[in-house]
């Protein structure tokens, strides 16, 4: 009998009990499956579970420290930066990677580094009310 390999989502909903990374078009473009593999974020719905053995694995629930959101949550929450909020967690985790690496990226760039979830990260950007724009890819 052969056995297939599982996707890293799969296990990390099952064993781990993550529930913010999830399974969308089952092919990973959506974004919905994003998490934070050594700081580099990735589609976990594209990776085998034995990938993520070792590398630290962040979903958007970690990115919560001390029972505060992570500025790029808060900005998320009060910005309504977000569409039916299936995706939200992979849009929150994309763009913070995005401004962690470029704090003041242009529009075009905010669009190639987001692919599909650009919309809802210049939402964010374009109030202004959060303050710094590289507050919101601090680490934690």
């Amino acid at each position: 009998m052969a056995l297939a390999p599982l996707p890293a989502l799969q296990i990390n909903g099952k064993v781990a009990g993550f529930t913010g990374p999830h399974i969308g078009c089952e092919t990973s473009i959506c974004g919905a499956c994003t998490v934070a593999l050594d700081g580099r974020v990735v589609k976990s719905w594209s990776m085998f579970a034995v990938q993520a053995d070792g590398p630290e694995v962040v979903t958007i629930e970690g990115l919560a420290f001390n029972g505060d959101l992570h500025p790029m949550q808060e900005a998320f929450w009060n910005q309504h930066g977000l569409q039916c909020g299936f995706c939200t967690p992979g849009m929150i985790m994309a763009s913070r990677q995005l401004l962690e690496r470029n704090p003041r990226p242009t529009e075009d760039e905010i669009r190639d580094g987001t692919p599909g979830m650009s919309a809802s990260l210049l939402v964010v950007l374009e109030t202004g009310s959060h303050g710094n724009h590289a507050d919101l890819g601090a680490g934690r």
